[in-house]
């Protein structure tokens, strides 16, 4: 793929946006799903729209339901309350082999004793012989396999064998295909570049997918949208990028990413702007709110370590800056981080591009630093 189709189908995707049309009609619609284990709930409640050409991640813990919830809509658990259709139709009462959904497992599930064009064929045992030669042979070349028609799965690479349980997931040109950790037996290097080629191929074949992951990077690089799930519940949908910038808890803030969380009392609130004082900044802080929050009220500061500079100049007064001393530094290749002891005992966490080649390092450990924050960078949390 050259960088000029990459950057569209980037723009496409960023366009792409159904759930803010109101008379956009979902793909699948999940309606107060709940399913127990026993006394465990394991989905609890559950309402979600998922719309046509989406790629879709439920991420969370292990544990959290996500998995339970993927696993009803494939039709291999049954909802113990609510509804789940499809295109307006409630499937609930079909049987998995009857639903237009098809699943990856992480496992792969490949049948050792096929070789790869076999694998790939045993879902299309429906189809007459030369088409279905065909659409093996179109699926070997969507993944880059024709080489390899002959292997068994015990001679292939990992990543040659994920592909395999890909192809062979797509053949029967599902609705619906759903991911269960798709990436997580790979290294992180095959990972990396199988996030973006998952991308490319569900853009070139317009078909929706629904990917389960504990993995934040696989949801923020592959997704349309994301669902941040929380002990059987979902806590956030939104962009990758909406959730990332703008969570809506604490702990949503702490499972994306790394965020640092600092205490905090609402003194003033103005015009899009808020006063608070804190113990890890003498002087108060002041953001940038919309929302307006009484004085008095107790919140936190959810600020991300690349929005934080370090710096040895003290700051200009009013600037939302506090002093510490340098414990630790990470160097990761591309980015510096710094951890940060402020009074009180906090480690502060602080992120710096590596923009230049480094020849001596400009801030060392032990130094005395003061970190800054801008208004706008600080995302005000009541929850």
């Amino acid at each position: 793929m050259t960088t000029s189709s990459r950057l569209n189908i980037g723009a496409v995707r960023y366009s792409f946006a159904p759930w803010e049309d109101p008379a956009a009609r979902p793909l699948i619609r999940f309606d107060g799903v709940v399913k127990r284990f026993g006394d465990d709930v394991a989905v609890n409640g559950i309402s979600l729209d998922i719309y046509e050409k989406e790629f879709f991640a439920l991420l969370g813990p292990s544990g959290c339901g996500k998995t339970t919830l993927m696993r009803m809509l494939a039709g291999f658990e049954t909802p113990d309350a609510g509804t789940i259709t499809l295109e307006g139709e409630d499937i609930l009462d079909k049987p998995a082999h009857r639903r237009p959904v098809n699943m990856m497992f992480q496992s792969y599930a490949l049948f050792p004793h096929l070789n790869v064009e076999q694998n790939i064929a045993f879902g299309l045992k429906h189809l007459p012989g030369e088409e279905r030669k065909d659409r093996v042979l179109d699926m070997l070349a969507l993944v880059r396999l024709e080489g390899l028609a002959r292997r068994k799965p015990d001679q292939l690479s990992g990543g040659q064998r994920q592909r395999v349980a890909l192809a062979r997931a797509i053949a029967p040109r599902p609705r619906l295909l759903l991911l269960d950790e798709p990436l997580a037996a790979l290294d992180k290097k095959l990972r990396d570049e199988t996030q973006f080629e998952l991308v490319a191929l569900q853009e070139r074949l317009g078909m929706t997918f629904m990917v389960v992951t504990h993995d934040q990077e696989e949801a923020m690089v592959m997704s349309t949208r994301v669902a941040v799930m929380d002990k059987g519940q979902i806590v956030q949908v939104g962009r990758p990028a909406e959730v990332y910038e703008t969570p809506n808890s604490r702990y949503v803030a702490d499972f994306i990413g790394e965020v640092n969380l600092f205490e905090a009392r609402v003194t003033q609130a103005g015009s899009g702007t808020l006063k608070l004082t804190g113990g890890n900044c003498p002087a108060g802080y002041e953001v940038r709110e919309d929302t307006p929050i009484p004085p008095g009220t107790a919140v936190w500061l959810a600020v991300r370590p690349e929005k934080i500079q370090v710096t040895q100049d003290r700051p200009p007064a009013g600037a939302n800056g506090m002093a510490g001393k340098v414990a630790d530094i990470g160097y990761l290749g591309d980015w510096t981080t710094y951890l940060v002891t402020v009074p009180g005992g906090m480690t502060v966490r602080a992120a710096r591009a590596n923009a230049a080649r480094i020849v001596e390092r400009p801030i060392d450990w032990d130094d005395e630093v003061w970190l800054t924050f801008s208004p706008d960078a600080a995302v005000v949390l009541t929850s």
